[in-house]
């Protein structure tokens, strides 16, 4: 598994950030349903970056997708924050590896650390520093799952200093039970779920305005970061699709388990060429990091590809899926 930067011959990124949206689900950036208005931030980030819409989470809930970021391994099942040898750092760690490249680590999520022992576990796999909703509930909304993702995004911006290289996981909350925000006040557009979509549950239209929250912290987020921090570089992703009863036109499969992942730093990408053809899954994102990270001749240890360089054929390795420029398949009869 140890590969060697070549590099893309562009600037290195400063201030590099891994955005994981909970359950944000790839189809609303689809051409098909771009205009329904669920995530017009992302659209906009996504049309000004590289964007790769053939891709697959790691895993199909949150703590299974977070851990392979994390720590590089492809998710088996195996809940491996709770494994004693995660008391140390694995060679494929992102946080770790980004350590090792000179970078400041931080972990940053809405919610507590108690869940899931991220405090101990991000920690132990390599991160510098470790906050979670407890450190930014003051003057915040909350409920019992953390703080809301705009106060989520505001403790980030003011704890991240210029001054010094970072790499920051950022880990969301507001799409998620109890779906409590007053969307109305918030300005949420989307009265109706337009065709050829079909809600088959009463709700479906509140949750997904909770996308649509997430959707638009995360875009204020990323320009107020791009204006105070030097050559910054996002890298967004959801972690799950959104677990909705909502039916889909004709073989709806990749908008069912298709999370959507793009790259943007006008900076940083500036001449970087990609086939956003390619596909792709989780395993995929903290190579491609490396590669536009860290100076020539370092080296690393990963599974996965560079999506700015893929093999042929490539693909994305999902839990139950794996994903292809042109098929998605499982071998499973009831996934």
């Amino acid at each position: 598994l140890k590969r060697t930067v070549s590099g893309h011959g562009n600037p290195r990124p400063k201030h590099v950030f891994l955005i994981l949206m909970e359950s944000h689900s790839g189809w609303t950036l689809l051409p098909a349903y771009r205009d329904a208005g669920f995530s017009p931030e992302l659209a906009r980030l996504a049309d000004r970056g590289l964007y790769f819409p053939h891709f697959l989470p790691s895993g199909d809930g949150t703590a299974n997708s977070m851990n392979a970021l994390l720590t590089g391994f492809a998710d088996s099942r195996l809940n491996i924050n709770y494994e004693a040898n995660s008391l140390a750092p694995y060679p494929t760690a992102i946080a770790e590896t980004f350590r090792r490249m000179g970078y400041r680590t931080r972990f940053f999520y809405g919610g507590f650390l108690s869940w899931q022992r991220l405090d101990s576990f991000a920690q132990s796999q390599g991160f510098d520093e470790v906050y979670g909703g407890g450190s930014m509930s003051d003057n915040a909304a909350t409920n019992e799952w953390g703080v809301d993702d705009r106060a989520l995004f505001d403790f980030v911006l003011n704890t991240v200093p210029d001054e010094e290289p970072s790499f920051n996981f950022i880990l969301t909350t507001s799409n998620h039970p109890p779906y409590d925000l007053p969307l109305d006040e918030l300005g949420f557009p989307v009265k109706s779920i337009p065709e050829p979509l079909e809600a088959t549950k009463a709700d479906t239209l509140r949750i997904l305005g909770h996308l649509w929250y997430t959707d638009r912290q995360t875009g204020r987020f990323v320009d107020r970061a791009a204006e105070r921090l030097s050559r910054p570089l996002f890298a967004l992703t959801g972690d799950h699709t959104a677990r909705l009863q909502v039916r889909f036109p004709g073989d709806s499969v990749f908008e069912q388990y298709g999370v959507p992942f793009l790259l943007y730093g006008p900076e940083v990408l500036d001449g970087v060429k990609a086939n956003t053809a390619v596909a792709g899954s989780h395993l995929d994102i903290p190579r491609t990091l490396y590669e536009l990270s860290a100076a020539p001749g370092f080296d690393y240890y990963s599974l996965g590809t560079d999506l700015l360089r893929p093999e042929s054929p490539d693909y994305g390795l999902g839990y139950d899926f794996i994903i292809g420029e042109h098929y998605i398949a499982t071998n499973t009869e009831n996934p």
